[in-house]
């Protein structure tokens, strides 16, 4: 697996958890893997097998806090957990799909912010990463379940699945659609969406397709085949798309590995005092024999840079440092 992972750009899951498992000698799955990226130590990418439709997204830096405060709360989405559930978030998803909309980021400073037009997707194709803000980490959440054999995860995300290329420069909400008809009829019945959505964002559907009304005109001339007109309507996707697999990029795979690898050290003790007293007699035995006054010392750590310069040596860049130890080293004389 060495040889081939230079190869590579990407790995599934399961061979991702086989490789660092043979790295690390110990066993690690693919449920691992998944609550590495759940706990922000790995970074999870998705491949669209089939492509996806994507809104193109930004972000912009807050100069102050000041900012933040000013902006107001129908604008404003504060992400630290894409967990949301349809019960407690009620919204009027015209005003959801129609507002310009941001995402403030967990440093506080950065804001992920929709483009206006939902009705011009990009098409996605290949590896994307997850930036495990919206609908992507309950989809993860929910693999991760599965894994497990723990409960399916029934949480919902308005703000859809939100992905990344690799150096972060292009980010794409994803998007899902149906085919809205139209008859030139007021009474006309509102068609039923496609594909199953969440309860909460069907009914908020129904209200957008009342706002919209019909479609447009119909020349009544034409062939009565040709009376019914038709639009697709995009929206915020539930999840990552059908035919879509998580995968791990090889670099994203070999960071988590280094740091899985990397040797822990200990941190330093502190001096236990009879150690403190040693070293402070070991200082005024030496400051003795060069003919150095502990009573002046920064007169002193003057005088020993001066010596540690001509000799190629280095002190603490801080004379207080240096001070500190002499002053110290006075008791024991």
């Amino acid at each position: 697996m060495k040889k081939l992972l230079k190869l590579k750009e990407w790995l599934t899951v399961k061979d991702a958890a086989r490789h660092l498992s043979a790295a690390a000698e110990e066993d690690i799955t693919e449920a691992d893997i998944l609550q590495f990226s759940l706990d922000g130590h790995l970074t999870l990418s998705v491949n669209f097998v089939n492509h996806a439709l994507g809104r193109p997204l930004r972000i912009e830096t807050l100069d102050d806090q000041a900012e933040v405060s000013q902006l107001s709360e129908d604008f404003l989405s504060i992400h630290h957990n894409p967990d949301v559930s349809g019960d407690e978030h009620k919204i009027d998803l015209a005003d959801f799909l129609r507002k310009p909309r941001g995402i403030l980021l967990p440093n506080g400073k950065d804001i992920l912010i929709f483009e206006r037009d939902i009705q011009k997707p990009e098409k996605l194709e290949g590896i994307w990463d997850l930036l495990m803000l919206g609908a992507e980490a309950l989809d993860v959440k929910h693999a991760y379940q599965n894994l497990q054999g723990g409960p399916s995860v029934d949480l919902v995300c308005l703000e859809g699945p939100l992905v990344s290329s690799h150096d972060r420069t292009r980010m794409y909400q994803l998007l899902d659609s149906f085919v809205r008809e139209n008859e030139p009829s007021k009474s006309e019945q509102l068609p039923k969406v496609e594909r199953k959505v969440p309860k909460e964002i069907g009914e908020a559907l129904d209200r957008l397709y009342a706002i919209l009304g019909p479609g447009p005109s119909i020349d009544q001339n034409k062939p009565s085949l040709e009376k019914w007109s038709s639009e697709r309507i995009y929206y915020p996707a539930g999840g990552l798309p059908e035919g879509s697999t998580f995968v791990v990029r090889t670099a994203a795979l070999r960071e988590l590995e280094n740091k899985l690898l990397a040797v822990e050290v200990p941190p330093e003790k502190p001096l236990h005092p009879s150690e403190r007293r040693s070293v402070d007699r070991i200082v005024a035995v030496l400051a003795a024999m060069a003919k150095v006054d502990l009573s002046a010392p920064y007169k002193a750590d003057e005088a020993m840079r001066h010596f540690a310069a001509s000799k190629g040596l280095e002190l603490p860049s801080s004379s207080e440092t240096v001070v500190k130890f002499l002053k110290s080293a006075t008791n024991q004389i």
